[in-house]
């Protein structure tokens, strides 16, 4: 089914964006910025992005030859993506602890990054925090230096996934999601613009986007547009309190209850040790006598003992 006719080639072909004299830096900052704006903005990002599913705008087909010159399209030309059957998004929570993660990367601050893996309950709090950093800080922080021509961005993300397999870390699945993602820009760059600098262009897209987020005139905007939905809600909270109480009042008469049995629990118990040192107690008397006294009675005696220790057994 064709749903829309587009024109352009795919991203992987470099050659012909030379001889339509697109600047391919200029692209390959465009197409990272999209990516960005697609996962932090509009929280709904293209999760297939592989050559064949992504294409750059060109002039008419049967302009495109060997010998042609450049040719003004009469704007920048546009990225056009294809095939988006796998999209993902992230929750605001994740949103932001991916963005504060990237941002401590990006100033080689592995402690801060490992903190905030550790407040978003990602690792067991047992976890080696210090050695997670310097495994960490050793696998991620020769990237800072590199252009994305020098990054094995693949490979990277193997040794990540094996540091998170050693130390028992949980990530989410729209996370991995997303670094898969990642992996597939990280290869159109490469062959779009080897020396594009990842690190410099998305530090200032995630810092912005943080500053916006826990802005306080935006957050309270948000609460004013909240307002009559909280306001609302309020009518609730008679009933909530009704429904509170009585879970209180449930909860101390079940209290009560479990310490009602404890106390019996105790005082059988103290009974059952009270019988042991009785039982222990009658036995050793009546062979302390059973072997002091001759004829009929020492029998009589062992008898006893016997019959104590029965006593025991039944009670």
């Amino acid at each position: 089914m064709v749903m829309e006719r587009i024109q352009g080639v795919p991203i992987s072909q470099v050659a012909v964006f030379d001889k339509l004299g697109y600047d391919r830096a200029a692209l390959a900052e465009k197409g990272l910025t999209i990516f960005f704006t697609q996962v932090f903005r509009d929280n709904f990002f293209h999760a297939d992005m592989h050559p064949g599913n992504v294409f750059v705008e060109t002039p008419p087909v049967k302009t495109l030859s060997a010998d042609m010159a450049a040719i003004d399209l009469g704007h920048e030309p546009r990225y056009i993506g294809l095939d988006c059957a796998i999209m993902g998004t992230l929750s605001k929570d994740d949103q932001l602890i991916v963005a504060r993660m990237l941002l401590a990367v990006m100033n080689n601050n592995f402690t801060a990054m490992v903190d905030i893996v550790s407040r978003a309950g990602w690792i067991p709090p047992s976890t080696d925090k210090h050695a997670l950093m310097r495994d960490m800080k050793r696998t991620v922080g020769p990237m800072l230096q590199k252009s994305i021509n020098d990054i094995d961005f693949a490979g990277v993300l193997m040794q990540i996934l094996d540091i998170a397999r050693r130390h028992h870390m949980s990530i989410p699945p729209q996370l991995m999601l997303l670094l898969k993602t990642l992996v597939h820009v990280e290869g159109l760059g490469r062959d779009l613009y080897p020396d594009l600098d990842i690190w410099s262009l998305a530090k200032p897209i995630l810092s912005s986007w943080i500053k916006e987020q826990l802005d306080p005139m935006r957050n309270l905007q948000h609460l004013r547009q909240q307002l009559p939905e909280i306001l609302l809600s309020t009518t609730d909270i008679p009933k909530l309190l009704d429904q509170g109480l009585q879970s209180l009042a449930s909860q101390g008469s079940r209290q009560d209850s479990q310490l009602r049995e404890i106390q019996q629990i105790r005082a059988d118990m103290l009974n059952d040790r009270r019988r042991d040192w009785l039982a222990l107690s009658g036995f050793a008397i009546f062979i302390a006598i059973a072997t002091q006294v001759v004829g009929w009675l020492s029998p009589i005696f062992y008898i006893l003992a016997i019959l104590v220790v029965v006593w025991r057994i039944l009670a």
